[in-house]
């Protein structure tokens, strides 16, 4: 088979787009799709920097923390001031 199919983060962004579009969400919004994948990867413990990627959502890493404070999603290498622990805070004013 191609590369791609090889390709375990491929395959794992396409299963995805599969579940956007057999979901019948017709007229869904780049926002959106752009969203649900995020929260996808989020759950799986994937860093930010990677969904920037061209292999995954191909978004600037400024682009994806504006999405990640609206979603309040977690990441490893991202977490909005608004989901910070008080740890958090205090070890990033250090």
């Amino acid at each position: 088979m191609g590369e791609i199919d090889d390709d375990p983060r491929q395959s794992d962004i396409r299963d995805v787009l599969t579940e956007i579009q057999q979901s019948g969400k017709v007229g869904i919004t780049n926002r959106e799709r752009v969203g649900i994948c995020m929260k996808h990867f989020a759950a799986r413990g994937t860093p930010l920097s990677t969904l920037a990627t061209s292999k995954y959502l191909g978004r600037s890493v400024s682009t994806l923390k504006g999405y990640a404070r609206d979603l309040k999603l977690r990441f490893p290498d991202y977490v909005p001031d608004s989901l910070k622990t008080k740890s958090e805070k205090k070890r990033s004013r250090k």
